[in-house]
């Protein structure tokens, strides 16, 4: 049974075939990386907001108040309807209130900005 593993009529290659040496097109050096890191630098932008699509779970008679404000032409979509709402509500706050509110936005606007980079 062995024989049949070992069979003398097969000529056996004696390892891998080889070819010439892989050798890159371009040299890469450290201080090219260097450059390239302070190139990075110089190029990039701080980015103070961003503006991104999400979704808000509301119920059905908020979603039918904001569809009515569309209906009817006091928005022309949604998104600015309750941004409408938002402001009209953002009127009846006392200035502390605002300042808190306003220092609230800021930090999660930063923080969008931070994660979406």
């Amino acid at each position: 049974m062995s024989n049949m593993l070992n069979n003398p009529n097969v000529k056996k290659k004696n390892g891998v075939e080889r070819k010439e040496s892989v050798k890159p097109k371009n040299a890469f050096d450290v201080n090219d990386l260097k450059l390239n890191q302070n190139n990075e630098q110089k190029n990039k932008k701080e980015v103070s907001q961003v503006t991104f699509d999400t979704t808000v779970r509301m119920d059905n008679h908020t979603k039918n108040f904001l569809k009515a404000m569309t209906i009817l032409g006091m928005a022309k979509n949604q998104n600015i309807a309750l941004q409408i709402t938002q402001a009209t509500w953002k009127e009846t706050l006392t200035d502390v209130e605002r300042q808190t509110l306003d220092m609230m936005i800021q930090t999660l606007e930063k923080r969008d900005t931070i994660e979406n980079k």
